[in-house]
């Protein structure tokens, strides 16, 4: 399997639940931005100030929140190439020895490339964590089981990790 057939097939896992985030993303946007808009034009008439502050920051927030979700979507989705002078045989080793020191039990590699579910501690959410080695390449993405918006950077951070420990490998 080259990178490509790789890329591809990793979209087409993922693309359904992207699209479906982005339509949330923009739904919250569109209707924040029209509450907030007849709140303050006077269109819903709200004759108390504190519930119309109280409106007013209801939706103010859920406008950010769908910004910001935008802003996580761009990134959740795509692949980390780490670029090194291994040869494909050394790559693929090393990714079978990390993810077997990871999960503690022996990985299948399919051909170069392999996807499993990793987590560090049972009360922490379970992570899916899809691999692919290459000549002088290894790709890496990390995304929460439950394709969740909002993991406030933890998978990121269980993909520096794993990545980190994968040259920490390498060294010796």
């Amino acid at each position: 399997m080259s990178l490509e057939e790789f890329e591809n097939k990793f979209r087409k896992k993922r693309q359904f639940v992207e699209y479906f985030n982005y339509g949330l993303c923009f739904a919250i946007i569109g209707v924040s931005g029209l509450v907030l808009y007849s709140v303050i034009i006077k269109y819903f008439q709200v004759y108390d100030v504190a519930n119309k502050l109280f409106l007013i920051s209801s939706f103010s927030f859920l406008l950010a929140f769908g910004v910001y979700g935008l802003f996580v979507l761009r990134k959740k989705y795509k692949l980390t190439y780490w670029r090194n002078h291994f040869t494909k045989e050394e790559n693929l080793t090393l990714l079978h020895s990390t993810c077997s020191e990871l999960v503690k039990s022996d990985i299948q590699l399919d051909d170069e490339n392999t996807c499993y579910l990793y987590q560090k501690k049972w009360w922490v959410m379970p992570y899916v964590v899809y691999f692919f080695a290459d000549q002088n390449l290894i790709a890496i993405n990390v995304d929460t089981l439950r394709s969740g918006l909002i993991d406030f950077g933890a998978s990121r951070r269980t993909q520096n990790r794993i990545l980190h420990l994968m040259k920490e490998k390498a060294r010796h």
